[in-house]
């Protein structure tokens, strides 16, 4: 079976947050995902196991909660 593969903009609107965060924690490591060329792609896979990760750790730099309008990207 094949994995489903989302763009930020996707993972960004199931995670209540801006695309900006979801490419800062890709870039940061904090998220796993594929790069192809410029463009990044999140595995369904890296999402669960990044949903999985306690809270504190799916935050923005600035401490805050990861609701829509919260960054500044």
């Amino acid at each position: 079976m094949r994995e489903l593969y989302y763009t930020p903009e996707q993972v960004a609107e199931r995670l209540s947050v801006h695309p900006n965060t979801v490419r800062l924690w890709l870039r940061q490591g904090r998220m796993s995902g594929v790069r192809a060329g410029r463009l990044w792609r999140v595995r369904e896979s890296d999402l669960q196991a990044f949903l999985a990760q306690e809270p504190e750790h799916r935050t923005d730099d600035k401490g805050e909660g990861n609701e829509r309008g919260t960054d500044t990207d």
